[in-house]
């Protein structure tokens, strides 16, 4: 088993880590330790190790903590706590709505995620079974610090929403009345149901949150992995065009699986939120009541936890793909820079008039200055930054970047074995464009755009039907 990693190692140019083992005594301690410890806190929402024995009492007990926490907790303190005697900027008319909207995306988080870990486990879910095979150690060092970090994260959002709707459920409970026990309620009865509706109202968003942030966090390990496919495309050591298509093509395999298995919660998400953020604005709207922090301070709190976890889930898959959709414009760039250099030295009487001194004294540098490739690699590149996007709007920058491309590109040996095989390469990538997609859409920004024109209509269309 060494033996084969290292032959693929050395295959993508990284033979000099896996001699000492480094990356393998990397993995093997910090990054289990921070799948169990990650695991440990996933029991807390009721959500265990399902790969081990009692699966399916494991299962029944993920279930049962479900429905009590985000389901029974919450239907008894709508029914138990109510406030007849209240003014009317004390009530609270949209309770109903608003545990409705809860109580759906956390089980279509909750579902999601139980399937997803009984059927993989936690670390084929996060895709961590070669990342001490392929991967360097950097992205290993980056990796185990967003395992690390993901509760941490979910704090930090829910922090501040938990705070604001503390307020505002202690504002409640002070004027509401318990009806359980045979009286109208005493401090006691208040103060335990008040902890109960946090509790379970922290279980709802927190399920959401974390099914969130672990699909950030797998968008965030092909980020890594796509900046090191960026050295790789570079020439930071051996980069033949095989290696670059293995790696592309290990990479889309990732971005596909990603895809298939977080699809139907990205979809299913979307629908439910969008679905509820529009019952809730219709019903507030159309009651023409008062609209005070009292009334409505929850439903605000609500719709922008769902709103910052969608943003989330978003905001990493359209970053992914657009990053995806780069290596597509590098290659091509230096496909069609490394042919013109090679058609401008066979003509040097046409070059010398055509061709701008600026660029023909780049190209025709000192041969000690000039980067060499052999015979049997295809994209080999010893210049720190050979490989450019040249963006728009700075012209001097423009210029600088293009010099310095056409100048790490002028020994390449640009015979017709090496134009094919880049042709191909370019070929494949314009054809098998990677990124995170739903059945087939590509969530980008042209998908952002949709979605943003969408949401909008509809909240204008719910202003035009309550307001006029």
């Amino acid at each position: 088993m060494q033996q084969s990693k290292s032959v693929v190692a050395c295959l993508l140019g990284r033979d000099e880590h896996v001699q000492d083992g480094a990356e393998d005594g990397f993995w093997a301690t910090e990054g289990a330790k921070a799948v169990d410890n990650l695991q440990s806190k996933l029991v807390w929402l009721g959500l265990f190790n399902y790969t081990t024995r009692w699966r399916h009492a494991k299962l029944v007990s993920s279930a049962m903590i479900f429905c009590i926490a985000a389901i029974a907790v919450p239907v008894l303190i709508c029914t138990m706590v109510r406030c007849p005697n209240c003014l009317a900027a004390q009530q609270h008319p949209f309770q109903k709505v608003l545990q409705v909207s809860q109580t759906a995306i956390s089980a279509l988080s909750f579902f999601c995620l139980l399937f997803l870990l009984q059927k993989f486990g936690l670390q084929e879910l996060l895709l961590l079974h070669d990342v001490s095979i392929f991967d360097p150690t950097a992205v290993q060092q980056g990796y185990v610090h967003e395992l690390q970090h993901v509760f941490h994260r979910v704090l930090i959002i829910l922090l501040p929403f938990f705070l604001v709707e503390l307020v505002h459920s202690v504002l409640w409970f002070v004027y509401a009345h318990v009806y359980l026990g045979g009286g109208n309620g005493t401090i006691v009865k208040k103060v335990v149901m008040c902890c109960l509706w946090m509790g379970a109202w922290a279980y709802n968003n927190s399920t959401f949150l974390v099914m969130c942030l672990l699909f950030r966090l797998m968008c965030r390990l092909q980020v890594m992995r796509l900046q090191s496919y960026y050295q790789l495309l570079e020439g930071r050591g051996s980069s033949s065009a095989l290696v670059m298509l293995q790696e592309h093509m290990r990479l889309r395999q990732q971005l596909l699986l990603i895809s298939h298995r977080f699809r139907l919660f990205l979809l299913l998400s979307l629908c439910a939120i969008t679905a509820s953020h529009f019952a809730i604005l219709f019903k507030v709207m159309a009651s023409h009541g008062i609209v005070n922090f009292a009334r409505t301070g929850d439903l605000v709190v609500c719709c922008a936890v769902q709103l910052v976890g969608l943003i989330l889930c978003l905001y990493a898959a359209a970053k992914i793909t657009h990053m995806a959709q780069r290596i597509v414009a590098i290659v091509s760039q230096w496909h069609a820079v490394a042919t013109c250099v090679d058609d401008m030295e066979e003509d040097v009487g046409w070059a010398q008039h055509n061709i701008a001194p600026e660029i023909l004294a780049h190209v025709q540098r000192p041969p000690d200055q000039a980067v060499v490739m052999g015979s049997s690699c295809s994209f080999c590149f010893d210049s720190p930054r050979p490989l450019v996007l040249v963006e728009s709007g700075d012209e001097e920058g423009d210029l600088h970047e293009t010099l310095q491309l056409l100048a790490s590109t002028k020994d390449l040996l640009s015979n017709s074995h090496s134009f094919r095989k880049r042709h191909a390469l370019v070929a494949y990538l314009q054809h098998c464009c990677a990124g995170i997609s739903l059945y087939g859409f590509v969530l980008d920004r042209g998908c952002l755009y949709t979605i943003f024109a969408l949401e909008l209509s509809i909240v204008l269309w719910t202003l035009g039907k309550t307001l006029i």
